[in-house]
């Protein structure tokens, strides 16, 4: 997704912030299972995700039936990358 003067892409365990101008990364947050972004008219960035933890994609044809895994939302900060809250049980 692209917004205002960045790039955020996801991937199976990385939400990673991109510089347009430049191509370099601004951050990185680790996070399985990132289904949308979405801003609010303050720049805020909310992430649908899960509570999935990264090791879960090391084997992913394995499934751990004791783990359970939960939808999540965290509230990040743009420029630094910061969570500043999460929601569990929440989101999607």
């Amino acid at each position: 997704m692209e917004r205002g003067d960045t790039l955020y892409i996801s991937d199976d365990g990385v939400l990673t912030s991109f510089d347009l101008a430049t191509g370099n990364v601004r951050w990185r947050l680790p996070s399985v299972g990132v289904t949308g972004l979405f801003f609010d008219d303050k720049g805020a960035i909310y992430v649908n995700t899960s509570t999935a933890n990264p090791e879960t994609i090391k084997y992913s044809r394995q499934i751990d039936v004791t783990e359970k895994t939960k939808p999540l939302v965290l509230k990040v900060e743009p420029k630094t990358g910061k969570t500043l809250w999460k929601a569990e049980n929440t989101g999607w």
